[in-house]
């Protein structure tokens, strides 16, 4: 009686735990969506760097998004079986990005003057005011979670808000995947990483296929399709990270036309 309540309890245990997977285990298989998590999001919050998710055939709703981390690689059965429809909250790092910590410049002018411009509201008819606002800009990431080493490769990413964003990456592979957009954003936002390659990709239906704000950026495109894009890819004017309230107008202009040395972009075609 005593052994077969053992027996018992034993594949009782076993049968609970099929459908888990733990630390030690996610080392040497692979994290398996929908049979260990239901979505990419539980799965990347459980996994390890190192780890690989597959992604079976089919189309996941991830609403909220999810966060990249480092040392994963993501990988569906192509881009035709394997459909990922994101969320407004997009796909980005789950630390060290701080977006309302930086600002988009915008300048108001009102008239030319050769004074000095005066910031006391509206009294002079001929000064220019610089206001900023908290959009637009993501700070490369200095925290402990590193978003390095990271392969997301065979589906397709379907988004509808913010963007797949990486922000102090260093080495990053998008391969064989489509990826568009709803949005008026990017579909892809690279800013200061370096060691990014898109190949073999689609980027298609969307305001902006790819852009590029913040340096040091190091990017390869190679073999991919840009369809149906307003703008392929962008490379926005220098930025400039600093309050520059009451700087003469041709001087902000000045620095932001500078030439963007801290960003390289290739593009290659293999016959």
């Amino acid at each position: 009686m005593l052994k077969r309540m053992v027996l018992f309890f034993l594949v009782f245990c076993s049968l609970t735990l099929a459908g888990q997977v733990s630390a030690e285990d996610s080392k040497r298989y692979p994290i398996i969506v929908p049979a260990h998590f239901k979505t990419i999001k539980e799965a990347v919050e459980n996994a390890k760097p190192g780890d690989t998710i597959l992604v079976k055939e089919g189309t996941y709703e991830e609403k909220e998004g999810f966060n990249l981390k480092g040392g994963l690689k993501i990988e569906g059965k192509g881009a035709d079986k394997t459909i990922i429809k994101v969320g407004p909250r997009g796909i980005t790092k789950a630390s060290g990005v701080d977006k309302s910590d930086t600002i988009a410049v915008k300048i108001i002018t009102k008239g030319v003057s050769n004074e000095p411009p005066r910031l006391d509201g509206a009294k002079e008819p001929d000064q220019f005011i610089l206001k900023l606002s908290p959009q637009g800009r993501a700070k490369a990431a200095t925290g402990k979670d590193k978003l390095d080493n990271i392969v997301i490769k065979d589906l397709s990413i379907e988004l509808s808000g913010e963007p797949l964003s990486l922000s102090g990456a260093n080495g990053f592979l998008l391969q064989n995947c489509v990826i568009t957009s709803k949005s008026i954003l990017a579909c892809i936002q690279v800013d200061a990483s370096k060691n990014v390659q898109i190949l073999n990709c689609t980027i298609a239906n969307s305001a902006l296929g790819v852009s590029v704000l913040w340096g040091p950026v190091d990017l390869t495109i190679r073999n991919s399709i840009f369809y149906n894009n307003k703008t392929a890819i962008k490379i926005w004017e220098t930025p400039i990270a600093a309050d520059t309230t009451g700087w003469p107008k041709e001087e902000v202009e000045r620095l932001r036309q500078q030439p963007r040395e801290d960003v390289k972009v290739t593009l290659a075609y293999n016959d």
